[in-house]
Order: structure tokens, then C-alpha cells, then sequence
């Protein structure tokens, strides 16, 4: 590949790049990040929780996946999902159409949905975005960016979760530094 391939292939990327999350060990939060100067836009956010609910009240393994679809994030801001917003919420029963991502101002309680009142841990499966091109990116779990054609998929071996909805939007804080400054 010459230079000039490498360098439009990076420009390409440019943004792209700069979109990421993180969860600390043991974290009950995940922070989605957009370190650009521009937003990205039609943002969906697949993210699982183990949750520590009464042994009579807890879904299978305790595991709830939330596929969130959020209509942008900021400029050099971060979207935090945690428990401490009490905007989590599962449903015990299997409900395919509950397993789709939603806007959280669109979802109403049908009184079937459990509030979630703490969780013990946070784990990324999978974020889609279009950067300000218009180009459709992805990150795996493990982070990895990767091409438009990405689609949510639990890797072998995982238990079947319980739907989670969230009530509202999560809170965007400002970044302290971000691309180019």
C-alpha cells in the first residue's frame, strides 16, 4: 500500500477513531466517549449488566443486555450508563421485540418492566455510528473498530439474557481534552 493510500485510509478514519468506551474493573458504569470536535450520529450501544437482584427476582444468570439507540453524541463529550441514574430496567419475561434497540424517550412501561437497583459490573458487547462523512463504523467488545456491515452478536458460550430498557436519556458530560486540544 503506497503512502497516499495509508493517508486517505487514516483520514477516512479520522473520527471514527476518536469514538470509544471504556469500563474500570469491577466498574458498574460504561462510558461511551466521542473525543472528535463534531458529533456522531444514529448511535446504537449493545451493553450487558449483571445484576444483584433477590434470588426470586433475578433473570437467567443475572445478566440483562441493553441495546440502546441514542440519536447523537456531542462533540467531545461522554454518555455514562449506570445504575445511579435508576433509568435501568428488565423485563423477566423473553420478548424478542424487547430485544431491538430503542430511543429511551420512546419506551413506555407496560408494567411487565423491573427497575434495576444496582449492578455489579458493566460489559460492552458492540456500538454502531455514522461519523460526519456519513460513514457507518463499529467497535467490537474487544474495542476493535471495524466496517459499516457490523451486526450485535452474543459470542458462543453466552447465557441468554433478560431484556433491559432504559426510562431516559443518560446524562452527556463535557470532556476536559479532546482532538486538538
Amino acid at each position: 500500500m503506497s503512502s497516499d493510500q495509508l493517508q486517505q485510509s487514516h483520514d477516512a478514519r479520522e473520527q471514527a477513531l476518536l469514538v470509544s468506551q471504556w469500563s474500570g474493573n469491577g466498574d458498574s458504569s460504561l462510558h461511551v466517549m466521542n473525543r472528535s470536535l463534531d458529533p456522531v450520529q444514529d448511535v446504537s450501544v449493545g451493553f450487558q449488566v449483571r445484576i444483584a437482584e433477590d434470588r426470586h427476582h433475578q433473570p437467567p444468570g443475572g445478566l440483562v443486555v441493553f441495546f440502546v439507540k441514542l440519536r447523537s453524541i456531542p462533540p467531545c463529550s461522554e454518555i455514562i450508563f449506570a445504575s445511579d441514574a435508576r433509568a435501568l430496567h428488565w423485563k423477566p419475561a423473553k420478548d424478542m421485540m424487547a430485544m431491538s434497540a430503542t430511543l429511551p424517550e420512546t419506551w413506555t412501561d407496560d408494567g411487565t418492566w423491573r427497575k434495576i437497583a444496582s449492578m455489579r459490573g458493566a460489559f460492552f458487547r458492540g456500538m454502531r455510528f455514522t461519523d460526519r462523512n456519513g460513514t457507518k463504523w463499529g467497535r467490537e467488545r474487544d474495542g476493535q473498530l471495524i466496517a459499516p456491515d457490523y451486526q450485535f452478536a452474543p459470542s458462543a458460550g453466552d447465557q441468554e439474557p433478560a431484556p433491559g430498557r432504559l426510562s431516559r436519556t443518560p446524562p452527556v458530560k463535557p470532556l476536559k481534552t479532546c482532538e486538538g486540544g
